[in-house]
Parts: structure tokens; C-alpha cells; sequence
């Protein structure tokens, strides 16, 4: 019940969006006072990155839970596609210990229909998440660049596979 979809995370990341600039269309709100003296765009473009990635990581977390629903609901339902069979094996392999990348979502490309680009997006935008979850402080190499709108597309793009493939 507590898990947020793509549609509910996108109307926050506009809110805050939206608050922030009001924000900082107001340069003497008391909320500015401690960055006086620096230049007040570039604190908001500050803000504005720091925002797109929590947005970006809750983008992620939804797409991770999403799985482990689905993971666990095959498992439990003993459904005979085979996708279902071979998370079922994993299941027996690794219980809920199974891995997200390695042992999930390559079912997902080795079993179902969703494209493996959409799927090889999906692993990028996680090791994006990896980087932003454990604290951004190594030099990240992803062979391309992320920000909160690609990764609501790749996101979005997969959620609709899966929800064609299921």
C-alpha cells in the first residue's frame, strides 16, 4: 500500500519542481539567507540536480519493488509460462535472496517478450541507482547519461513491456 507508481512519482517530481522555483523567485525567503552571497541560480540548479535524483532513485525503487511483487506472485502462483518456471528455479536456488539483475530481470530476457535493449536500458538505469544509492562517490562510468527523464522513460517503457508481456 505504500508503494508509489511512475504516475505518482512523476506529479511529486513536479511539485517539487514547481516549489522550487517559486522559491526562488522569492530571493529573500528566509529559506535563501544561508546562501547569501553565492549566486542564486546556480544554488537552484544545485537544488534542482539534487531533486532530479532522489526522483530518479524513487523512479528506480518503484521499478525494483514492481519485480519483487511480480517475482514473488510467480512463484507463489505456479503459473506454467516460461518465465514463471525459471524464476520459479531461481526461487528454489535463492529463495528471496535472488538478485535483481543477475537472476531476475535475466529471466525477464531470456523468457519473456520484452526486448533485450528495453531490458539492457533497465540494468544501465540500475547501476545508475547503484551509483546514487551509495553515495555518488566514485567517478560513475555508464556509457551514457542519465537523469530523471530518461530514466522515467526507460521506466515507463519497461512497465508497459512487462504489462504486455504478462
Amino acid at each position: 500500500p505504500s508503494r508509489l507508481t511512475l504516475p505518482e512519482i512523476a506529479n511529486h517530481h513536479a511539485l517539487l519542481e514547481a516549489a522550487l522555483f517559486t522559491l526562488f523567485a522569492n530571493p529573500t525567503h528566509a529559506a535563501l539567507v544561508k546562501h547569501a552571497g553565492l549566486p542564486l541560480q546556480e544554488v537552484r540548479e544545485q537544488a534542482l540536480a539534487e531533486m532530479e535524483y532522489t526522483s530518479s532513485l524513487s523512479l528506480l525503487a518503484c521499478i525494483e519493488a514492481t519485480l519483487r511483487v511480480d517475482y514473488n506472485q510467480r512463484v507463489s502462483a505456479r503459473g506454467r509460462s516460461p518465465l514463471s518456471r525459471a524464476l520459479r528455479g531461481i526461487h528454489r536456488r535463492k529463495g528471496e535472496f535472488a538478485r535483481l539483475e543477475d537472476d531476475i530481470l535475466e529471466d525477464w530476457k531470456n523468457h519473456s517478450t520484452i526486448g533485450k535493449p528495453v531490458i539492457s536500458a533497465l540494468i544501465g538505469a540500475f547501476k545508475y541507482r547503484h551509483w546514487l544509492a551509495h553515495g555518488r562517490y566514485w567517478p560513475p562510468k555508464f556509457g551514457r547519461t542519465y537523469d530523471y527523464q530518461t530514466v522515467y522513460d526507460i521506466a515507463d517503457t519497461f512497465l508497459n513491456a512487462m504489462a504486455e508481456a504478462s
